[in-house]
């Protein structure tokens, strides 16, 4: 099965609602724990924010990505299956949804929304 999609999760500092276009995330591998693992940096994140990416890719794409730059803590197969349960996971979602996870070592995860949206800025200081 070759799954693709067009949204994924990327960092995103929540509360204050900055986000990393450029810092994809994913599932932890082979750790139990909550917060995903930033696909470009391998760091923890605790939240996430679904966005557009313009065009489909597929899990083995994604995959890829992960494994140029991370050493996986299980076996390539592994690691696409959790990667193919994590985008089909994501369906439910909506693009601008803030997201957080908890996985566990058997490659399980419960993935939770924490808002429809972030909030960015605060209010304009100029308005009467």
């Amino acid at each position: 099965m070759n799954t693709t999609t067009k949204k994924l999760p990327v960092r995103i500092d929540w509360p204050g609602g900055r986000t990393y276009s450029d810092h994809l995330v994913v599932p932890l591998d082979g750790q139990a724990g909550s917060g995903f693992q930033s696909v470009k940096s391998g760091d923890r994140i605790p939240h996430g924010m679904i966005t557009y990416l313009g065009s489909a890719v597929t899990v083995e794409e994604i995959l890829t990505r992960y494994l140029k730059r991370h050493t996986p803590a299980h076996s390539r197969q592994r690691c696409r299956a959790l990667i193919e349960r994590f985008v089909a996971a994501l369906e439910r979602y909506r693009v601008g949804n803030v997201l957080s996870i908890v996985t566990t070592s058997d490659g399980f995860f419960t993935i939770q929304k924490e808002a429809e949206r972030p909030v960015l800025g605060g209010p304009d200081k100029k308005l009467p």
